[in-house]
């Protein structure tokens, strides 16, 4: 009996150590392991990694409403987009040019095809204490009602806008380049105050 009685307690000894093993296998895998330096990509910067098509773009308020779209640049004492009362007041404004169907394309291509990298998923801004907005994309109804703006500081690499959050793209490092370089290529010769 004591042989029996030995195997008996070796055999749920080996259970029990089994058991406790797999248990505690089981809890240590439930727990997230802290993310490494390689898991963390905070790259800013704009890659052109967007899918979507002109005509997808065009749908995206408030392109889809417009029935023109200008891009104004105005004095930076201002500070903000000379609007008034849904109307442009174009005395303040320095240069107004109105987009061709192709310059729209090019402007929402450079809004939502310049995004993060795919692998991009830790964005850190900085934001600095100056505001100068000089320049801003106007999205006009069919009397000329202004239904929507995005003011823009070239210089501070900020916006402000109407708009929600899902119809502005994502502002990564780069963009405001490409902005400006846009703004140049349709004549907006304003920069800087002089």
């Amino acid at each position: 009996m004591n042989k029996k009685f030995q195997i008996l307690i070796s055999i749920l000894s080996i259970g029990i150590f089994v058991s406790t093993l797999v248990q505690c296998t089981s809890i240590k895998t439930k727990f997230d392991l802290a993310p490494t330096l390689e898991d963390l990509n905070d790259d800013p910067k704009c890659y052109y990694n967007g899918h979507l098509s002109a005509l997808q773009r065009r749908q995206i308020f408030p392109f889809n409403q417009a029935e023109n779209i200008k891009i104004i640049s105005f004095h930076s004492k201002l500070g903000k987009t000379p609007i008034q009362n849904d109307t442009i007041i174009t005395s303040k404004v320095i240069e107004i040019k109105t987009l061709s169907e192709k310059q729209i394309n090019q402007l929402t291509d450079i809004l939502y095809n310049y995004n993060y990298s795919k692998k991009t998923n830790l964005i850190s801004f900085s934001e600095t204490g100056c505001y100068s907005p000089r320049h801003a994309i106007v999205f006009c109804d069919k009397s000329k009602q202004v239904i929507s703006y995005m003011e823009i500081c070239l210089e501070c690499k900020k916006t402000v806008s109407n708009l929600p959050k899902e119809s502005l793209g994502n502002f990564c490092s780069g963009k405001y380049e490409l902005l400006h370089q846009f703004f140049s290529s349709i004549g907006i010769k304003h920069v800087k105050d002089e």
